[in-house]
């Protein structure tokens, strides 16, 4: 899996994987009032490997 790793970075354009914190700020964000109006939506958190 190490190699499986290495494609998956060389992959992403920014060429890193993603930390835990980044999706729990989104999930964070989702869960505040101010996100009220959000239904159905799909994010992708990804390092912009597809947009």
């Amino acid at each position: 899996p190490a190699e499986a790793i290495e494609n998956a970075i060389a992959q992403t354009p920014k060429q890193r994987l993603g930390k835990p914190e980044e999706v729990a700020r989104l999930v964070r964000f989702l869960l505040d009032e101010k996100a009220g109006y959000i239904t159905g939506a799909v994010y992708n958190i990804n390092g912009g490997w597809y947009m």
